[in-house]
This record gives C-alpha cells, sequence and structure tokens, in this order.
C-alpha cells in the first residue's frame, strides 16, 4: 500500500531511482516546509485540478504518520496554500471549501489562519448570492470547538470489560499492540468517557491500517459496521466517530472496495452492507473513486452501487452536480440516471446549467431516456438554450423519442 510503503522510505526511495513527484513533496514536507508553496505549485505546473490530486495523495499518506507528525503536516500544508502565487492561492481555496465534506479539505482548512478565511470569503462576496454566507457557515463549522453537549451516564460494565478496556487503551502507541482484541474494544468504546473514547478510536485507526496492509476485509467491515453505529451517539462522541468513519472509508474502504469490485455490487457483500448502513459518509468517497478509475466495466459497476446507496438519498449525489471537475459532475448525473426514477428531473435540471458541455449532454440523455412528460417537457425547455451544441442534442432526443402519430 503507497501510504505505508512511503512511511517505510522516510524521505529517500529505494534502490537509488529517481524520487516520485510525491516522494519529493513527502521530503519537502519533512525537511523543508519553507520550500513547499514553491514545490508544490511547480509539481502541479500551477493547474488547480492537478494541484488537488497532490493534495488528496499527500493527505493518504499523512494519516499513516503518528498523529503528532500528522499535525504539523496538515499545518504546514494549509501553510503552503497560504504562500502560493494568488492566481492558483484562490480558485484552489475555492475548491477546497466546496469540498469540506471530505477528510483531506477538512484537514487542510481547520488549520487556515483566520486572515486567509476572511480573504476567501472577501473575493466570494461578489459572487451569486448566499456564496460568502455559506463559506462562513463552512468554515465556522469546521472551525468550532469540542461540544459542550453533557455525556450521559455510561452503561455499567462488567469487571472483566473494565479490565480489558483499561488494559487495551493503557498500550503505548504505535504498533497495534500484541493481542489487541479489536471485538472487545469496539463493544465497550460507547460506554466510555471522551477522552477514553478517543484515545479508543486512535487504536481502531491503527488496527485499520494493518488489516489493510494484509488485505483484511472482514477486519474492515467490522469497523465499518461498529463506527457507522457509534456515529448516531447523542453528544461529541459522535463527531469523533464520524471523522474517523470518513478516515476508515477514505484510505481503508476506498482500497478494498477496488479490489474487490467485482463483488460489492452484490447485495449480500458484507462490504457493500457496511457501505449501504452510512451512504452519506460512503458516496463521497466512491465518487473520487470513481473518478479516479480508468477501465469502463469497473466504471460501471461503480456507478449502480452508487445509484444503490443513493436511491432513498438522490441528494447525496446532487450536492455534487456543480463540482468543477466535469467527470465528477457527469459521472454524478449518470448514477441518478440510472436509478431510472422521476426524481432525476430536478437535478437534471441542476446539471444543464453545468459550464461543461459533456455534462449537459449527460443530462439531456438521462432525460430523454427517461421519457417521462416532466422530463420531455424540460427537454423542450433546453431548446431555448444559448448553446447551439446544447440546443441540437436535446432536439435529437425529442426527435428520437416522439411517437409516431406526433
Amino acid at each position: 500500500m503507497q501510504t505505508i510503503a512511503l512511511q517505510d522510505l522516510g524521505v529517500a526511495p529505494p534502490g537509488g531511482r529517481p524520487a516520485t513527484g510525491i516522494e519529493r513533496l513527502i521530503e519537502t514536507l519533512r525537511i523543508a516546509p519553507d520550500q513547499l508553496a514553491t514545490r508544490l505549485h511547480d509539481a502541479s505546473a500551477g493547474d488547480v485540478g492537478e494541484t488537488v490530486q497532490l493534495l488528496r495523495a499527500l493527505d493518504r499518506i499523512l494519516v499513516s504518520w503518528p498523529r503528532a507528525e500528522q499535525e504539523v503536516g496538515w499545518r504546514n500544508l494549509a501553510a503552503a496554500i497560504v504562500a502560493t502565487t494568488p492566481s492558483l492561492q484562490v480558485p484552489l481555496c475555492r475548491h477546497i471549501v466546496a469540498a469540506l465534506h471530505e477528510p483531506w479539505a477538512a484537514s487542510i482548512a481547520a488549520r487556515w489562519p483566520q486572515n486567509l478565511i476572511a480573504g476567501i470569503v472577501g473575493t466570494d462576496a461578489g459572487q451569486q448570492s448566499g456564496g460568502a454566507d455559506d463559506i462562513i457557515t463552512s468554515l465556522r463549522a469546521l472551525h468550532r470547538g469540542p461540544s459542550a453537549a453533557r455525556v450521559p451516564p455510561a452503561v455499567a460494565l462488567s469487571g472483566e470489560e473494565r479490565d480489558a478496556a483499561r488494559g487495551t487503551l493503557a498500550q503505548p502507541r504505535g504498533a497495534v499492540p500484541p493481542g489487541y482484541d479489536l471485538a472487545t474494544l469496539l463493544h465497550i468504546l460507547a460506554a466510555l468517557d471522551i477522552a477514553r473514547f478517543e484515545e479508543g478510536l486512535k487504536l481502531i485507526e491503527r488496527y485499520v491500517v494493518s488489516a489493510v496492509e494484509i488485505r483484511d476485509l472482514d477486519t474492515v467491515v467490522r469497523v465499518l459496521t461498529d463506527l457507522g453505529v457509534l456515529i448516531r451517539l447523542p453528544d461529541a462522541r459522535a463527531d469523533l466517530a464520524r471523522a474517523a468513519l470518513r478516515w476508515t472509508l477514505s484510505t481503508a474502504a476506498r482500497d478494498l472496495v477496488g479490489r474487490n469490485l467485482a463483488h460489492v455490487v452484490d447485495e449480500r457483500h458484507p462490504l457493500r452492507q457496511a457501505l449501504a448502513a452510512v451512504p452519506e459518509e460512503a458516496v463521497p468517497v466512491l465518487l473520487e473513486l470513481l473518478a479516479d478509475e480508468a477501465r469502463l466495466h469497473e466504471r460501471r459497476q461503480l456507478v449502480t452501487l452508487l445509484a444503490v446507496l443513493a436511491r432513498d438519498q438522490p441528494a447525496l449525489l446532487g450536492t455534487h452536480l456543480t463540482d468543477p471537475r466535469w467527470y465528477v459532475a457527469r459521472n454524478v448525473v449518470t448514477a441518478l440516471a440510472e436509478m431510472g426514477t422521476p426524481a432525476l428531473v430536478p437535478y437534471a435540471k441542476t446539471a444543464l446549467q453545468h459550464a461543461d458541455l459533456r455534462v449537459r449532454k449527460e443530462a439531456i440523455a438521462a432525460l430523454g431516456t427517461l421519457g417521462t412528460p416532466e422530463a420531455r417537457a424540460t427537454l423542450t425547455d433546453v431548446l431555448r438554450h444559448p448553446d447551439a451544441e446544447t440546443r441540437a442534442s436535446a432536439a435529437n432526443w425529442l426527435n428520437a423519442g416522439r411517437a409516431p402519430d406526433a
């Protein structure tokens, strides 16, 4: 696994081979963080999309570092964005704000200085109504302190459970302790106070890294399932569990879904069932996996899986229709169309406003395939679209779907 391999490598690639772009960035992050802004700009050639991909890759490596080193790394990444050129900084910050539901973006934005946040809000003040307010709300939520919610009295533990928890949580940080009983820890986790609860989650994260390294699917499924229950706790521990769940999905589950995709589409597969239990967190991760997948058959399987997970909550997909990456927005339309329900129409209308013609054509094809009166009425409205190719595509679908006696 790349994250573990690079951590083991430190800063030097083995065998004297030339370092990759990511390895050079990791080296800079470790030993010359003041040069990171320049290196990041050079590695991406100033392209926002490429910079985002580099930040995602760096984040996947950072999460395998010890917690203190993670914090330093994320702070240095945030500082590098502050120091980069304005031509890259402004669009990059907007992209990060739009992706705050993703762990890599939240980790960076949570460490931005207040003057950068004020600058982002200022540049968006003249944008569409509500833009600056939405940014303020999102960043304020991200920077909020720990919840002051009162923790309810814990359920009484047996003496054996208390001794097991005390022994597990007393282990030194580092590798997973020998004999570590994951099942026992997950069983008693909900009865721990906030401080011990957080320590327990850190142990689980390390266990997940070890499980992914040996491709232990059952352990990852168990962790996903139990975290999916813990996010429903009525206090501050729910936020901690949700962060751990998103981390697990974006690292462990993402890799395992990619390796087991042919089986995950089966509704009886345990990983499929674990993802279905937490669709709010699973959908964004699967969209990123789909964006990176080049194989056509695997792309179709991922589209089907997304359609199933979001069938009862199409808004989970719909919120990504405004993604500036045309292929992500197009994938969302494809997954919504896969559902084959009238719920597609309002989301297709949003997609028809996308700046990229390929997204608009995908929305037109989805409406044409749906073929309901509302869908055809929407296609008729598209005949007044300012873009000629968009109008032509809508006309072709209307003609193809017209009844013989029309």
